[in-house]
């Protein structure tokens, strides 16, 4: 309480104002310096109430130390800031390719495939290897058709390579790049044709590199390679380099200059040679020059006993001589198995005279030579300059089995062929592209002269004036020909006692040329059948029959013989001697073996004729039975009135008629009368 009334009265006395006046005096040149930083201090109270920069300033006052402890470098990196964006759009780390700002060399790291890459002209490419390692392999299984191999292989392994720096191959057969398939885009390749369904597509991808370039004088081990040696080295013309410790001897001789090999008559440039007592002996190669013309040949020999003046080309293992050709020799080195001739180019295995480009001869063996593959196919491929496809032509094999693949295969005969002056014989035979095998003749069509099966069954022979075909069954009778429908036999065709038969089962027929006839015939068993076949059924007639003979019925006798059937019709006429020329008269009759069965219709003129009856025009003779005429003629109606009967005259084709007591009958009792009658008679 005390204290608190001191106070007062020091207020009251002006101590305490006093006190402070002076206080602020001592302090006038802060103050106004405060004054002059009043805006300042305005902006500082407005942040700190507003966004709080200065406290975030504060927060993080440690990262302000540290920055103004590296004050040089932040300055640095200001005063370079144009070299630092240069690097930022030259060096980029995303997950695709970048698409503005580009230049050459740029460089992304691609995230998704963890891949650099660098910016070319042809665009962005790997900076290194797509393939980690000398080769990667993939194994693809084709769709139908399909051209496009790309992504995940059978394996899992998903397809990248360097452009140019992968082997294509479609079972097994190698594709030409560029040609056959496509492969530029460093992720797929692309067929020129679409492939078959279960068609393998194996790919191998190499790794590419580049070896550095190495500073010689940095070399701490190792030999120095010939083509590093320079300056003082140079101008080297004879040297021994012995490569180790070998007792009385150093493995390697350089010598130039030597001579001592006769019978050559060259002069020895290099002699590597192993080198001993008695001089050069045991030697391995020879450089040899022709003094005359300044031309070299090189000879590996191989001289294990003499010495260098044994060392002649009668033991040579290889000779490359001055104008390009190269020997090789077999083991005696005597005489060449091989021999490139350079001037004509070509290749001779088994010869020192190559015909062609490749000339093999395996002297007296059979066997040639062997092409083979560890793959499951090797082929052999061939081509001319207008074949569409660089594996088009192939012979190979697969297994056992011997395979040809082209689109059409050919086979010529000549005389005295030789493809070599275009001499390629005639066509004999042919399979089509579409599998048709044509002999004697380069297209289908049955009517086309020559031989073709078609893959769909059919078999077409054409002959011009001339048979088409023969087919010979030796040794004995029986079938030449069966026939099948699906695995049921319908058919044959075959020989018996040197005649024809066909038939199924046991229905057939046999042709005797001998007899001139056609008997029953049973395949089956090569035997004839009696009364056992029949000539159709109720449903399935024949419709004529045609025979100039007679036909046996119910029996093979005579008696049983048919021999006639006609059909027809006859006129009927007078013959009375009264010149009658009826009003109308018509006639049918049936002729079946000696029997006529006839009918007609006659109307008389009306007329006062007293001559008798007696009508003409019957179709056959009648014949001559007994002594009395044939009665078979009966008047079915007639105007007359009165019945009459009408007899046929033996030995003749006329028609008396007689009244029931025999009396002749005169013309004028059928005057403008008519009668129909029908009946038979037996002719001759």
């Amino acid at each position: 309480m005390s204290s608190d009334i001191q106070t007062l009265a020091d207020i009251e006395d002006g101590t305490v104002a006093t006190n402070a006046i002076s206080n602020v005096g001592n302090i006038a040149s802060d103050v106004t310096a405060v004054a002059n930083d009043a805006t300042d201090i305005g902006t500082v109270a407005t942040d700190l109430t507003g966004s709080d920069n200065i406290g975030t300033v504060a927060t993080n006052i440690a990262n302000v130390n540290l920055t103004g402890g590296s004050i040089a470098n932040v300055n640095t990196v200001g005063s370079n800031i144009g070299t630092v964006n240069e690097f930022g759009e030259r060096y980029r780390v995303e997950a695709s390719a970048p698409t503005t700002s580009l230049d050459i060399g740029d460089l992304y790291f691609d995230t998704s495939t963890s891949i650099l890459n660098v910016y070319g002209s042809s665009g962005w490419q790997n900076a290194g290897s797509s393939v980690n390692g000398t080769s990667q392999r993939y194994n693809y299984t084709a769709t139908n058709a399909q051209t496009t191999f790309t992504g995940a292989d059978n394996g899992g392994n998903t397809l990248a390579y360097d452009a140019g720096y992968i082997d294509v191959y479609l079972n097994g057969v190698k594709l030409l790049n560029g040609t056959d398939v496509t492969v530029t885009s460093g992720t797929s390749v692309v067929l020129a044709s679409g492939a078959t369904t279960g068609d393998v597509v194996d790919i191998v991808a190499y790794g590419t590199f580049s070896v550095a370039s190495l500073n010689a004088d940095n070399l701490d081990s190792g030999t120095v390679p010939d083509a590093r040696i320079t300056g003082a080295y140079t101008g080297i013309t004879s040297a021994t380099i012995n490569a180790g410790n070998v007792a009385d001897s150093t493995p390697l001789i350089i010598k130039g200059g030597e001579t001592d090999l006769s019978p050559l008559p060259q002069t020895v440039g290099m002699l590597f040679g192993y080198s001993g007592a008695s001089g050069y002996n045991k030697t391995g190669l020879i450089n040899e020059f022709e003094t005359s013309a300044g031309l070299s040949a090189l000879h590996i020999v191989n001289n294990s006993t003499a010495n260098s003046s044994d060392a002649t080309k009668s033991d040579k293992r290889i000779t490359i001589d001055y104008n390009g050709d190269i020997s090789f020799y077999e083991d005696t080195g005597t005489t060449a198995k091989m021999l490139w001739d350079a001037s004509a180019e070509r290749l001779g295995i088994g010869t020192s005279s190559p015909a062609t480009t490749l000339h093999v001869s395996s002297g007296t063996a059979n066997t040639v030579s062997l092409i083979e593959s560890t793959d499951a196919y090797a082929w052999l491929s061939v081509k001319d300059n207008s074949s569409a496809n660089s594996y088009i032509n192939s012979i190979g094999a697969s297994g056992d089995n011997l395979q040809i693949i082209s689109k059409d295969i050919t086979f010529r005969t000549a005389s005295a062929p030789n493809v070599s002056t275009g001499t390629y014989g005639t066509e004999r035979m042919r399979i089509d592209s579409s599998g048709n095998v044509l002999v004697g003749k380069t297209s289908t069509g049955v009517n086309n002269l020559g031989i073709e099966a078609r893959p769909i069954g059919l078999f077409a022979v054409a002959r011009d004036s001339a048979n088409a075909g023969y087919f010979t069954r030796r040794t004995n009778d029986g079938n030449i020909l069966q026939l099948y429908k699906d695995t049921t036999m319908v058919g044959n065709i075959g020989g018996y006692s040197n005649d024809l038969y066909l038939g199924t089962t046991d229905t057939g027929l046999k042709f005797n040329d001998f007899g001139d006839y056609i008997t029953p015939f049973n395949p089956s068993t090569l035997s004839e059948r009696d009364n056992a076949i029949g000539l159709g059924t109720t449903t399935s007639r024949f419709t004529d029959l045609y025979l100039s003979g007679g036909a046996y019925l119910g029996g093979t006798g005579s008696a049983n013989k048919l021999d006639d059937y006609e059909e027809g019709t006859w006129t009927p006429t007078d013959l009375s001697g009264a010149g009658l020329t009826f009003a109308s008269s018509t006639g049918q009759y049936v002729k079946i073996g000696k029997m006529v069965y006839l009918g007609g219709n006659i109307n008389y003129p009306g007329n006062g004729s007293s001559a008798d009856m007696l009508i003409g025009g019957l179709p056959f003779t009648c014949a001559n039975i007994g002594a009395a005429d044939q009665y078979g003629i009966a008047v079915v109606s007639t105007n007359v009135g009165t019945n009459h009967q009408f007899r046929i005259l033996r030995n003749s084709t006329q028609i008396i008629p007689r009244t029931n007591t025999n009396t002749v009958i005169a013309n004028s009792v059928y005057g403008a009368k008519f009668f129909q009658f029908f009946g038979h008679y037996q002719t001759t």
